[in-house]
């Protein structure tokens, strides 16, 4: 019985490390798979992404904010949020931004099966579709945590960050965004 209940966890540390673990090694650690940074040697630039929204009341004073600023953002949105708040997303996407893929509900892709995974991607890709008449380019999984099926997806680019600025943590505030 010993050896049957240490050949399933075994099995089951195997299948961990190849469906979570490795596809995130290999865009974290060796940067495969993912955007994390433009190539823009000669220019000093910066993309600016936000995840998880659109929320009814940050999300259009941080849309005032860059169009007095012209400047344009990458939304990844939650196709959930976006039902809830089409005018947004139509916003968006007249204003100039782009518009990503951040799974329909915020769920981690490590416990999603493939196929629950497909029908994140999917489904909000489809509601940024019927709000936009464009089809989304571009994925990023929450927390940036990479599953196998995110790297054989060949429909969206995945693409993550280089730089992470914490703005949803309380203890940092916006000053500490600033030294980054």
């Amino acid at each position: 019985m010993l050896n049957y209940v240490l050949l399933i966890g075994t099995i089951g540390l195997l299948l961990i490390l190849i469906y979570a673990i490795f596809p995130a090694l290999l865009t974290r650690v060796f940067k495969k798979f993912a955007i994390h940074q433009l190539d823009n040697s000669d220019n000093k630039q910066i993309a600016l992404t936000f995840d998880d929204g659109p929320h009814p009341i940050y999300t259009p004073i941080l849309l005032d904010l860059l169009q007095s600023k012209s400047i344009k953002a990458t939304f990844f949105i939650l196709g959930s949020e976006a039902e809830k708040n089409p005018a947004i997303i139509k916003r968006m996407h007249e204003e100039g931004h782009l518009i990503g893929i951040h799974n329909y509900k915020h769920i981690c892709n490590w416990l999603l099966s493939p196929n629950a995974l497909k029908n994140q991607i999917e489904k909000t890709a489809n509601s940024i579709q019927k709000i936009t008449k464009s089809e989304p380019k571009y994925y990023r999984p929450p927390w940036g945590l990479i599953s196998l099926p995110t790297i054989f997806n060949k429909k969206y680019q995945t693409v993550l960050w280089s730089v992470m600025a914490y703005d949803w943590d309380n203890k940092n505030g916006s000053d500490e965004i600033l030294n980054l």
